[in-house]
Order: structure tokens, then C-alpha cells, then sequence
């Protein structure tokens, strides 16, 4: 029985209303928990969103420098080479950041075996639903009308609603409600199922996913 709890989850109309229970499917809710795999394809992530970009100006860099300060000898002063010296004001950095890599690889079936993980943890949860359609009032879907299925639905917390294909237009509507974020199949990341309260999947966004993991 707790089985079937793992692989049914609330089904919604496209006004928001309950419908009932949807099955999901097996190879996508129904996988087994894999912590070490999740756990290395989210650093994985991390560490490829990443730029690496700092940089520090070195002796090559920083401008000046070009002649000694004074002659080398017979001023009494500590012979100087260059006004850029590191330990002058305005000189060189040493052993400063100067541009680095963070990539790691990430197996593509690391990746699904993660992404499986976690979206059978969130459905194990209840904190997966499915959307028969994802459709807003009017001929133009405004912020207030998608405020408006989401508090149908009941949704408060930190909310991705997942489709098929980019709607432009639904984007728009979506886009200045705080905590609310939309996906395709494609663009759903394994941060988003970890951290989100609500994972809403529009029906045929289900299929789509499974389809696209082969």
C-alpha cells in the first residue's frame, strides 16, 4: 500500500480544482534512493555554474614600473627594481586568484539516476502534483489570474511548475510572483525538485520527461 502511495499524486484541473489522483510512472517516481549519486551530481552542478573568473593584477598587469626608483647603489636606501614591486602601495598581487576552471564531470546516467532519486523522494513526500493542463483566464494570462489557480491549488510555498514546451506569454504572467518558477522537460534542473515545496507537472510534461530520458 505504501508502494502505491509513492506512485499516485493529486490531479488537478486547469481551474485548479481537485480532480482526483494521477499515476505516475514508475521509472521516473518509482526509482530507488541513490544519496551518493544525488549527492554528486549536485556538486557537480554547483561547481559548473560556476564562473572562475577572478583575477588579480600581477607583475605582467599592473601598469608602471617601467625604470628603477633610484640608482642601485650609494643612496643608503634598500636596492628597488621596480615601484610595482609587490610590497609597494599600488604594486602587484602575489599568488592571487588569476582565473581557474571548477568543471567536474557528470555521466549523463548519473544524472538521471539523481534526477529519478530525487523526483521519487518528492512524490514519496507529497510534494509532487499533476496539472491536467496549465491554461490561465483571458486572451492574455495575467499575474493576477495565475495567483489565482495557484491559490486555488493552494500552493503558498516555494512552487516549480513543469511543462512540456516554453510559453512566453504564461512566463510573463508567472514571472512576478515571488517563489514561483517555471520549467520545461528540458530545462528542469535537480536543484529545483531538491529545493522545492510544490513540484506541479503539467500532464503532458510527465510523459515528455519520461520520453526525453529514454
Amino acid at each position: 500500500m505504501a508502494e502505491d502511495q509513492k506512485l499516485n499524486a493529486p490531479l488537478f484541473s486547469a481551474a485548479g480544482e481537485k480532480r482526483g489522483n494521477e499515476a505516475l510512472p514508475a521509472s521516473l517516481f518509482g526509482a530507488p534512493q541513490r544519496g551518493a549519486a544525488v549527492h554528486q551530481a549536485v556538486v557537480a552542478a554547483l561547481a559548473n555554474a560556476r564562473q572562475g573568473t577572478a583575477q588579480t593584477r600581477n607583475r605582467s598587469r599592473v601598469s608602471g614600473g617601467g625604470a628603477k626608483p633610484w640608482r642601485q647603489k650609494g643612496t643608503g636606501r634598500a636596492r628597488q627594481g621596480s615601484i610595482r614591486a609587490p610590497h609597494w602601495r599600488h604594486g602587484a598581487v602575489v599568488f592571487g586568484p588569476n582565473g581557474r576552471k571548477y568543471d567536474q564531470r557528470a555521466p549523463k546516467k548519473l544524472r538521471q539516476a539523481a534526477l529519478a532519486a530525487a523526483l521519487s523522494a518528492a512524490a514519496a513526500e507529497g510534494r509532487v502534483a499533476v496539472l491536467e493542463e496549465l491554461r490561465l483566464e483571458g486572451e492574455r494570462p495575467t499575474t493576477k489570474s495565475a495567483r489565482s489557480l495557484l491559490d486555488t491549488m493552494g500552493l503558498k510555498a516555494d512552487t516549480v511548475l513543469i511543462g512540456k514546451a516554453h510559453d512566453a506569454a504564461l512566463s510573463r504572467a508567472f514571472a512576478n510572483l515571488p517563489n514561483v518558477h517555471l520549467r520545461t522537460t528540458r530545462s528542469l534542473r535537480l536543484t529545483d525538485v531538491l529545493v522545492a515545496d510544490h513540484l506541479i507537472f503539467v500532464r503532458d510534461a510527465i510523459a515528455a520527461l519520461e520520453e526525453l530520458r529514454g
